[in-house]
């Protein structure tokens, strides 16, 4: 309970950003925890899959963040794409922000599977993706759009959509 209720904290309050290299530290602690508080249909894979498309940065910091968790009972894997033609299967799909100008290839390529993706650039969210990250007076915090977010079966937790620092 009390872990709940400093994640709660957190993510509602956002994470203070001090360098460009602690910003994809707190994404990544985001997004594990965007895991917690959304329910993905049964899937017949082995792992769960955060993919990242561009963002080398984000790669190591999700790897390291997530080595030895589990979502449920499966343990995180952590795959880069190079362009949107190679996503393939992934629970989630962080979008880097240079990637985001082709977010329309991109939901086009997630089609109906069941993958949340989170995108670095606002825009994205009035493109297709289910959550962006904002800065806000040096502090990392996030918009959810549910329709987006939900399209695909997905199943948000109404704390999530509380903590959301703009919930569409």
């Amino acid at each position: 309970m009390k872990k709940l209720a400093a994640l709660m904290i957190i993510l509602t309050l956002g994470i203070s950003v001090y360098s460009q290299t602690d910003i994809p530290k707190a994404q990544s602690m985001f997004i594990y925890n965007f895991c917690r508080f959304v329910e993905w249909p049964q899937s017949a894979g082995t792992q769960f899959v955060i993919g990242v498309l561009g963002g080398n940065d984000m790669v190591s910091a999700l790897t390291d963040y997530t080595a030895g968790k589990l979502v449920g009972m499966k343990p995180i894997a952590v795959k880069q794409y190079k362009s949107p033609a190679n996503v393939d299967n992934c629970q989630i799909l962080f979008v880097a922000y240079g990637k985001c100008g082709a977010m329309k290839e991109i939901v086009e390529k997630v089609g109906s599977n069941p993958t949340l993706i989170v995108a670095e650039k606002r825009s994205a969210l009035a493109e297709g993706a289910g959550i962006t990250f904002v800065l806000m007076d040096d502090k990392l915090k996030f918009e959810l759009n549910k329709a987006n977010a939900t399209k695909n079966g997905l199943k948000l937790n109404t704390k999530l959509e509380e903590m959301a620092y703009n919930s569409k």
